[in-house]
């Protein structure tokens, strides 16, 4: 077989190991599923080399496919459009994003809504899952970028793996009305809160980030409660005599009070983590644009 007519067996090959799935492939590029099983097994033939695992599940990349697939994303990155050839609203693909539970909480939604407004045709896919098999999807190509707190240890390990920050949270110390009111909370700091009910983070990266803050302090405090999800610890500490520990912005719209302790409590950072050998037009535009707007006001 010629190349002019391997060249779309191998595009072929490329959307379904893109996708990770030979379904979702065909609904995003509109090709019909039976075609693309048909030529990822006539490329398959052509190059007396296995691409695919077939489970119950679907289809796995073997060692031999994920190498071709390095190679094509490489060579089809390099024929993305320009900007003045697509407009905004035209532009068609997918964008699979790896997040971690908290940062889904802050202000993705926002991000994704204004991403969204930008590129209608673009499907986006959320992949919430643990740090450690983000970074595995990442790495295989499973998603195109990975949003996590930073800095993080397990990105900076010598991979291929980039690693841009793009936005801060102001951290703060809260409690409800009715326990700011009846107690004198004016000259309150950070050595004063071991005297109170906490309710602070679960093991996370949060937490880390106000655990490394208390050590260069030389201070501990102990939590009578601690919660995975900041959600179900702002409504215990609505309806508890507690001073719990929040990012600003998850407080503003509710009855907390954030409390001054006249210290300049941690910011917490986050940002994009992607790999450079799979890196495609769709997943630029989105860090080009959020990075862009992470610090206005939606």
């Amino acid at each position: 077989m010629d190349l002019r007519n391997l060249l779309p067996l191998y595009y072929d090959f490329y959307i379904v190991a893109r996708e990770g799935n030979i379904t979702q492939a065909s609904m995003i590029y509109h090709i019909a599923q039976p075609t693309l099983s048909k030529n990822i097994r006539l490329l398959e033939e052509e190059i007396k080399i296995p691409l695919f695992s077939r489970n119950n599940k679907g289809v796995e990349l073997t060692k031999e496919g994920e190498k071709l697939y390095k190679r094509l994303d490489s060579l089809f990155c390099s024929f993305s459009y320009h900007d003045d050839e697509v407009s905004d609203e035209e532009t068609e693909g997918s964008l699979i994003i790896g997040v971690t539970r908290n940062v889904v909480d802050a202000r993705l939604g926002e991000y994704l809504s204004f991403f969204h407004k930008k590129f209608p045709k673009v499907k986006i896919i959320i992949d919430m899952n643990s740090p450690q098999m983000l970074k595995h999807l990442l790495i295989t190509h499973k998603i195109d970028v990975l949003i996590d707190y930073l800095p993080n240890a397990d990105y900076f390990d010598g991979s291929d793996l980039i690693v841009k920050v793009f936005g801060k949270f102001e951290t703060c110390f809260a409690c409800s009305k009715d326990f700011y009111n009846s107690h004198d909370l004016t000259n309150l700091t950070v050595r004063d809160l071991k005297n109170f009910d906490l309710v602070l983070p679960g093991p996370s990266r949060r937490r880390q980030f106000l655990d490394d803050y208390l050590q260069e302090k030389n201070l501990v405090l102990q939590s009578n409660v601690e919660f995975q999800d900041w959600k179900y610890a702002l409504e215990f500490v609505l309806r508890s005599d507690s001073i719990g520990y929040f990012i600003k912005s998850e407080i503003e719209k509710t009855d907390l009070i954030s409390l001054d302790v006249h210290s300049e409590l941690p910011q917490v950072c986050f940002g994009f983590i992607y790999s450079k050998n799979s890196f495609n037009p769709i997943t630029s535009k989105f860090i080009q644009l959020i990075s862009g707007v992470s610090d206005i006001d939606f």
